[in-house]
This record gives C-alpha cells, structure tokens and sequence, in this order.
C-alpha cells in the first residue's frame, strides 16, 4: 500500500514537472535543475555514499572535502539533466545554440553512415546523453537507442514518448530478442546508441580497466560489430565551461574490429580520458566496480 501511494505521488510529480518544464527556457531549467540537484544531494540517503566511495576509488588522493565538493557538482549535473530532458521535443528550435557539433565530427559519422549498414555509437552517461540523442536525431541520424525500463510503467511511458518525439526509437534492454531487433535496425541503416560504462547483468562482461581500475564490461555490441564489421564510433558529449555543449565522434581504427578485448580496452580507455577530465559529469551513484 505504502509503495503504490509513493509510485501514484511519483506519477503525478514527474507529469507536472514535463507540464512545466517541456514549456520554460533553456537557461531556467539549467538553474531550476542545479538546485533539484543540491536538494537530492541533501536528501539522498540510498546513493550519496556510493558516490563517496567510488570517488575515492578512482581518486585515491582526495581528501574528505574535495570528495563532497565532487560529489555535488555530480548531482547538480544530474539535475540539470533531469530538467533538460523535457525540453527534448523542442530541440529542433534551440540546439544550434547550445551544443558545438564540429563539422568534421559529423563527417567522421556520416561517412560510417554511407556505407549502408548502419553504424553504433559506443557512449556512456556522461554530460547530458539524451542530449546527444536528440541531437543526432535532428541531424538527420535515423536513431535507435537501447534503454531499460523505469520500473514505474506510467514514468516509462512519459520517457519513451520524449525520447521517441526527438524522432528516437527505444529498443527495451529487458526485451528478449533485443540483438534481433538490433540486428533489423541495422539492416536498415539505423544509427545504434549504445551505453557501455555500467556493469550490465545478463549479458557478456569482460574485466577491463575503466577510469584507471578493473571493472566488468560489456562486450556483446563489440561481438556483434566485429562479427558482422558494423562500422562503429566512440560519442561523447560535455559541457564546456561556458555552459554549453560540445559533442566529439572518435573513429574506432580497423584494427580494433579483430580483438573483442583489445576493442573494448580502446573504448574503455577513450571514455574514461573524458570523464576524468570532466569527472562531475558522470553518474558516480552506478556501483560500477561492486562495491
């Protein structure tokens, strides 16, 4: 009883922030989501010690008050994410003016995109990601995203009608024949984004290093792509210290498309240059390394 009361207040939470937010400016949900994100950050009592822990994990020499400090800005991010995301169905009119998508970076994957078997983007939730979905959407990528459910049928429902009216199409990571409708996409020319910076269960992991320590990795997307020489890039997108976006496509070299690890290790290792750089962008409450 207790639980359905919380998931209906939920529901009727997360409806009246994309009523509002879906209409506000760009630059007052950036604010308005910095201070959800210090809010969450006060009263978050499930993850903020994870996100403690795995800091010093990764950055042996903090001390206790530069932990915090990065702790904080991690859930400002967050929260900026969170209320940048409803603004996803009207990018079309704004994202040339707050993201720098470098014309040789398009280049990089529009000439993957032209050999006619579709392309995947290997990337991490890093910065604002669905960003840089709705971006490429509107790039005139025909995009397929690889999600999990929200375990809230009613919250998952308003998500996937987000991402889908960027011009996205959700494929459901708990579906079963998910490599089959992958594998579809593909075989019409879709662009693949796939999330490969967690430990996902039920699927293949390898352990590889990841921001300087061994952590399991997914590899079946890699499989795939070196089985069937899908071409493939590494994307990342991150706030500049102007506040705004800048998105970068890494080519993956030929050789990577003949060693699962090696091609894991390559990715791996690109993703995490970015996120030390910019290391209040990433979401440090995954327990990534089983902690």
């Amino acid at each position: 009883m207790l639980k359905n009361t919380r998931n209906f207040l939920f529901v009727i939470i997360i409806k009246v922030f994309y009523i509002i937010f879906s209409k506000t400016p760009w630059w007052f949900n950036v604010i308005l989501g910095k201070l959800l994100g210090q809010i969450f950050y006060i009263f978050d009592f499930r993850y903020k010690y994870l996100v403690f822990k795995n800091i010093k994990y990764v950055f042996e020499n903090y001390n206790y008050k530069q932990i915090i400090v990065l702790a904080k800005r991690c859930y400002q991010s967050l929260g900026q994410n969170f209320t940048e995301f409803f603004l996803l169905p009207r990018i079309k009119f704004f994202y040339k003016k707050i993201v720098d998508f470098p014309k040789q970076d398009k280049e990089i994957l529009w000439s993957l995109y032209q050999q006619n078997k579709g392309v995947i983007i290997y990337s991490a939730h890093f910065s604002n990601w669905e960003l840089l979905g709705g971006v490429l959407a509107q790039e005139g990528f025909p995009l397929a995203v690889i999600a999990r459910e929200f375990y809230i049928k009613k919250i998952d429902d308003i998500i996937e009608r987000i991402r889908t009216n960027t011009g996205e199409i959700v494929v459901s990571r708990q579906q079963k024949n998910t490599i089959k409708n992958l594998l579809f996409a593909l075989k019409n020319k879709y662009v693949i984004g796939v999330l490969v910076d967690q430990n996902i269960k039920n699927v293949k992991n390898i352990n590889i290093e990841f921001l300087g320590k061994p952590a399991l990795t997914p590899v079946s997307f890699i499989e795939l792509m070196i089985k069937y020489q899908i071409p493939a890039v590494i994307g990342v997108i991150y706030r500049n210290k102007d506040k705004k976006y800048k998105i970068k496509i890494i080519s993956i070299e030929k050789k990577y498309y003949e060693n699962t690890i090696e091609c894991a290790k390559y990715i791996n290792n690109v993703l995490s240059k970015y996120i030390l750089s910019y290391p209040e962008q990433w979401v440090w409450m995954h327990n990534r390394w089983n902690m």
